[in-house]
């Protein structure tokens, strides 16, 4: 998580492009929590599928209905179970646990400057999320 000039920007790191969403979904909890012990906890399953034209526009896609839902049912996303995924689209199990209050409202994950790129066997990927 990094703030630059009062934007709030989500950095996510992989060995392939699903671990890096996985981990973007990780890091997004951890913003709207600010905790680590949920991330350990085990939650409710719930599925989701999504296309897109490119893996930019799947990650902020998958984070904004991620956000959706954590919004809408009180609940943060802290695992992902990919079932089918590709650069332009993805089927996944997502695990929430229950969230009464927020620490931090994120009102949704921004295309601005996104980028996914691969370094050195490492993708990397940044967002913009707008709190």
């Amino acid at each position: 998580v990094l703030e630059q000039a009062g934007d709030l920007r989500l950095r996510a790191y992989g060995h392939d492009l699903e671990e890096l969403f996985s981990n973007a979904v990780f890091g997004l909890g951890f913003i709207m929590m600010q905790e680590r012990a949920f991330m350990r906890r085990v939650g409710e399953m719930e599925k989701i599928e999504l296309k897109a034209p490119d893996a930019e526009s799947l990650l902020v896609g998958f984070l904004n209905e991620i956000l959706a839902r954590s919004q809408t049912r009180r609940r943060v996303y802290n695992r992902v179970k990919f079932l089918r995924f590709s650069e332009k689209a993805l089927e996944a199990q997502i695990f929430a646990v229950s969230a009464p209050s927020f620490r931090k409202d994120i009102k949704a994950v921004s295309y601005r400057n996104i980028e996914v790129k691969k370094k050195r066997n490492i993708f990397e990927a940044e967002v913009a999320v707008g709190a």
